[in-house]
């Protein structure tokens, strides 16, 4: 079975799709974190979403006068940059941003099942898998329907926040949101030219390793 987009993304049955698709980590990350206890569930049940979803919605196709064109180098060096910092920047604010001590936040993530023998596996799967589905799915998918970059990008923004909202303060919690939404709304903006979904997987990747490793960090002080 293949659904196939009229590529407006106005008619009922796109929004439908869209907003269904859209709230898909919505449903599966806090089922599997707050319900089931377990980061495994979260993970496997919001992978195994979008898989279905990707393997049953046919892809609109890209606008061809974007797809010829090579994406600027500085805009992508400074993002992957960016990226990179992530991490950094999280051990920077972590004193005033942090809710919880790195050993209550070891006792958190173990009550996930990640314990410190798995951990390491965890950031292994996380940063190998979940930015090329995501990108494939968030920008190479549901980027191309119709609705706008912004609205998109908030979506994949927001969704994070559920995770985050026991170990960070609200405060911090608002400027995660802008950021992501900033970081979404770019890996969708880069999508658009020629091989760069692969630098839109590739930057994310690092932003998702940059931080995992700062908590990694935290976890040992």
């Amino acid at each position: 079975m293949t659904i196939s987009w009229p590529g407006s993304g106005n008619t009922f049955p796109d929004r439908l799709l869209y907003y269904s698709a859209a709230l898909l980590p919505y449903l599966t990350v806090p089922a599997g974190l707050y319900l089931l206890k377990s980061a495994w569930s979260a993970i496997l049940a919001y992978q195994l979403g979008m898989l279905l979803f990707l393997l049953v919605a046919r892809r609109p196709p890209r606008q061809p006068e974007i797809v010829r064109r090579r994406a600027p180098r500085r805009w992508t060096a400074a993002l992957l940059a960016a990226c990179l910092s992530s991490g950094l920047l999280v051990l920077l604010i972590w004193p005033w941003a942090g809710r919880l001590s790195p050993a209550d936040l070891a006792v958190w993530l173990s009550r996930l099942g990640l314990a410190p023998k798995t951990w390491p596996v965890f950031i292994a799967y996380m940063c190998l898998t979940t930015p090329w589905l995501e990108e494939q799915y968030w920008r190479g998918w549901l980027g191309r329907l119709g609705r706008p970059a912004a609205e998109t990008s908030a979506w994949f923004a927001g969704y994070h926040l559920l995770v985050l909202m026991p170990i960070l303060q609200p405060a911090w919690l608002a400027l995660v949101f802008f950021s992501l939404t900033a970081a979404g709304w770019s890996w969708q903006r880069l999508s658009g030219f020629r091989n760069g979904l692969l630098w839109a997987v590739l930057s994310h990747s690092a932003a998702d390793l940059s931080v995992m490793l700062a908590a990694s960090w935290l976890l040992r002080t």
